[in-house]
């Protein structure tokens, strides 16, 4: 417990492996079907996705300051230039050509933008092959996150996206638009949220019952 306050790390629930695959697999169905609405996950190739924003509590503090890489089930992160251990430092608003490569050696130029609100922006992304950085580019450390502690912030994204699908969804029933309702209703990504956490569980609920 002192250990926790003094590092402010919030305590996180034990998840297993075959748990941890549902809800990865879940966050990128979601993903896959709707990329515009996941305007902060970058797919990088088939396998690999960059997540450069934090919404559950526990992720906030990093909000501007780390990107995430989600590869095969392991979870990365990387420290832009003035970032420090346990969401300290100051990364000033600007543009930032960085490189980084993950935990299977998968190298990737990546030009990323802070803008004035402390938000990330990923203006080009690109693999790369040369071993080192090239000069134009910072190489950023590699930090390997155990994958339970990062199992909040895809709950809370997949929540979210349920919660947006049923917005929608309800905006689409008072247009008179059956057949955008149906497709957002019956959306196949829908059915791997289930059980995935109780925000989620609500709105799919709810997106299931009938309006008067």
């Amino acid at each position: 417990m002192l250990k926790q306050l003094f590092s402010r790390e919030i305590p996180f629930e034990r998840l297993s492996a075959g748990e941890l695959q549902r809800l990865d697999g879940a966050f990128r169905k979601m993903v896959a079907q709707m990329p515009s609405i996941c305007y902060w996950v970058h797919r990088l190739d088939a396998e690999r996705l960059l997540i450069t924003d934090f919404f559950h509590l526990s992720m906030l503090r990093y909000r501007g300051l780390e990107v995430v890489l989600l590869e095969n089930g392991s979870i990365s992160y990387y420290r832009l230039p003035g970032a420090k251990i346990g969401g300290t430092g100051h990364v000033p608003a600007g543009d930032y050509r960085v490189r980084i490569v993950s935990p299977a050696g998968a190298g990737f130029l990546l030009d990323i933008r802070k803008n004035h609100l402390g938000r990330l922006e990923v203006q080009s992304l690109a693999p790369a092959a040369a071993e080192t950085a090239p000069a134009t580019h910072v190489e950023l450390p590699l930090h390997v996150l155990e994958t339970a502690k990062f199992a909040d912030e895809l709950k809370s994204a997949i929540a979210s996206g349920v919660e947006w699908t049923y917005r929608s969804y309800r905006r689409a029933i008072a247009l008179q638009q059956a057949d955008m309702a149906d497709e957002l209703r019956l959306a196949p990504w829908l059915q791997t949220a289930q059980d995935i956490s109780p925000e989620a569980d609500t709105y799919l609920w709810m997106l299931n019952q009938p309006i008067a």
